[in-house]
């Protein structure tokens, strides 16, 4: 049988696991919107400011993608 603090123990753990796995996801999605938006730009012939948008967007992603995983690494 589990004894009471182990079970917490247990608990938190999970906790961790579970707000880690939603980071994760978050992540996830802003990898696809990168994704999406390379394939734009490579598929379309933009002009310079829609380039420049575009550019300025995956940027965005990536300082958020950082951000997310700092925060993931300091859950552990």
């Amino acid at each position: 049988m589990i004894k009471v603090c182990e079970k917490e123990k247990l608990i938190e753990e999970l906790q961790k696991v579970k707000h880690r796995i939603q980071i994760l996801d978050m992540i996830e999605e802003r990898l696809l919107k990168m994704r999406e938006l390379a394939v734009k730009a490579a598929e379309y012939e933009l002009s310079k400011l829609e380039r420049d948008e575009i550019g300025r967007s995956i940027q965005q992603l990536q300082q958020e993608i950082m951000l997310l995983e700092k925060e993931n690494t300091e859950v552990q």
